[in-house]
This record gives C-alpha cells, sequence and structure tokens, in this order.
C-alpha cells in the first residue's frame, strides 16, 4: 500500500467526495475503489461522505477517512453531502476544499500542490482543462465558447470561506449533481461566460420562477458567489479521467428529468426536509414526487427506462 506524508502545502487542502450506492451497484463500487487507490499516491487527506438508505449497510468501512450520513429519501445528495464533508473538514482545521466524485481522478499525482498554489491567488478554481470522460477527452468549461464538448465536472475548489460565507454549494439538485446549478447558474449574471449555460438550463428558465420565495433565497445565493467570486472561476492545468459506474448513455432511454420538477412543483423549501444527519429527505407533502424519483435515478443507474 502506498504511503505518503503530506507537506506543508497540502496539509491545509482536503478533498471531499461525495459517495451512495442506493440501487447496490458493483461497478459503482469497483469505480471507487479505483478512485480511492488513485488518490492515495497524492499528498491530500481525503475525506468521503457516504449516504445509505434508511438501515441499509454501508458500503464503505467506518473510518477517520469516511463520514457516514443516513436518509429515509433517495435523491441525488451529491451537493448535499460535498457541503456536509466540507464543514467537517473545516473543523479538523483545513483551509483548503477540493470536492470531486468518487469515480474522477487526477493524472499527476501532484495536483494538490497545483491546487493549493492556485488557492492563494483564486478563490474558486474548476481544476480541469480537460478530462477523460471514458470515451474521449473534452475541454473544461472554462476552456470553451460553445456547447460542444464541453465538461463542467470534474474538480472544484474553494477557500474555507466559500463554505462558511456562501454556505457552499447550492444543494437542492434533487435529480443530479449538475455544476450548471451549484456553480456556474450563480455566476451567470456577472461573468458573461456562463449566461448562456444558466439561461438555457431548465432548472433556471422554468423551475425557479415559479416559487417567489426559492428565487428570492437563489438571488441573495448569486449575489454572496459573486461577491465570493471577484473576477470569477479560475481554472487549473490538470488533466482527469473517469472510471465507468453505470451504463453508457447511449444505452439509457430516459427522456427530461426536468418534467418532474415541473409536474410536481418541486419547491425546497417545502417539499424537502433536513434530517439529524444534515442530509436531505421528502418532507412527505408530495409522496409521489419521491416515488417518480427514486424510479427516475433508479433507471439512470441500472440503464433502462428514461434518462437522459
Amino acid at each position: 500500500m502506498h504511503i505518503s506524508i503530506p507537506n506543508t502545502k497540502t496539509r491545509r487542502l482536503a478533498c471531499i467526495a461525495p459517495f451512495f450506492n442506493y440501487f447496490h451497484s458493483n461497478l459503482r463500487i469497483k469505480a471507487y475503489h479505483q478512485f480511492k487507490e488513485k488518490m492515495a499516491r497524492s499528498n491530500v487527506f481525503l475525506l468521503t461522505v457516504e449516504s445509505a438508505y434508511r438501515g441499509e449497510p454501508f458500503n464503505l468501512r467506518p473510518a477517520e477517512d469516511v463520514l457516514h450520513v443516513r436518509t429515509n429519501s433517495i435523491m441525488m445528495h451529491r451537493a448535499n453531502l460535498i457541503n456536509l464533508g466540507a464543514m467537517e473538514a473545516i473543523r479538523r482545521g483545513y483551509e483548503k476544499i477540493v470536492w470531486v466524485d468518487a469515480d474522477t481522478v487526477f493524472y499527476d499525482d501532484h495536483w494538490g500542490d497545483v491546487i493549493a498554489d492556485a488557492l492563494d491567488v483564486y478563490p474558486l478554481l474548476h481544476c480541469v482543462s480537460t478530462i477523460n470522460n471514458q470515451s474521449a477527452f473534452v475541454k473544461a468549461l472554462c476552456l470553451n465558447e460553445d456547447d460542444n464538448g464541453v465538461w463542467d465536472g470534474g474538480a472544484y475548489a474553494a477557500r474555507k470561506s466559500f463554505f462558511l460565507d456562501c454556505g457552499g454549494t447550492w444543494p437542492y439538485a434533487i435529480l443530479e449533481g449538475n455544476n450548471k446549478q451549484t456553480i456556474h447558474g450563480p455566476l451567470s449574471l456577472k461573468f458573461p461566460a456562463y449566461e448562456r449555460m444558466a439561461s438555457l438550463h431548465p432548472y433556471f428558465r422554468e423551475v425557479l420562477p415559479q416559487c417567489a420565495a426559492l428565487q428570492e433565497q437563489f438571488t441573495l445565493y448569486q449575489e454572496k458567489v459573486k461577491a465570493y467570486a471577484g473576477d470569477g472561476i479560475f481554472y487549473t492545468k490538470l488533466d482527469m479521467h473517469t472510471f465507468p459506474h453505470e451504463v453508457p448513455t447511449v444505452q439509457k432511454q430516459c427522456h427530461s428529468r426536468y418534467h418532474l420538477y415541473l409536474r410536481y412543483q418541486f419547491n425546497p423549501l417545502e417539499d424537502i426536509v433536513l434530517n439529524r444527519d444534515g442530509v436531505y429527505e421528502f418532507s412527505g407533502t408530495k409522496p409521489r414526487l419521491a416515488f417518480d424519483v427514486y424510479h427516475y435515478l433508479k433507471l439512470r443507474e441500472i440503464g433502462t427506462g428514461d434518462c437522459y
């Protein structure tokens, strides 16, 4: 087993990886262990936040680098778990936070030094310039002016003040962990590079305007993130690779996920609540919404049904 000793730079840097395997996918478990093995070669502390459904067993063993939480609802908890992990890392004394999906790794094992240095200058980073998304290399959103071959995922990083002062990532994306909602949407009003993406995104175009209270809360969040980001999102020249954990998109048969938001007039201020672990659950006001989201995500995971 590879053992690394953190240097001065990376001692202040923690990496948060959200993980949930609600539908018992062996492929997802395999991808996580590949991810963990590769990440261990860096000098960065990795904290995995695993959410389990009701009383089902956790996939990962209890450890100092694993935070276990539970939920009574199946939804996309990615942003929620990132925020929980970041606050735990801050409580442990870390000042800089990277968040990355638990199936995506950096090619360069010294990525922690690159990101730690960049965060001394820039408060918010998209930590990738290209990513091998299983079938082809694509460029990070920050480097591309059109919608073809861009990637808004991979990894992001921020100083701890992003979580303490801004509240972290936008937590209400229950059908996906899309960075278009959690990062680029809040910045769209100030930075034209993201305006087109946000304006075309169904969540911003159709869902938010239907709820005045939610729109007000999101506007306040936007202002905080814009003030925090200063001149915008910067990127680091790092390449990444994803390990497959679900069937290829071409095999999926799912149509727009946003019809669920619209059909049930989804309002997270009323329709979801935080449990004692700090994890979102459906409040019970719309039982059919919870049922349909469960089946949507199950179809998305196993690749049968209707899903993109």
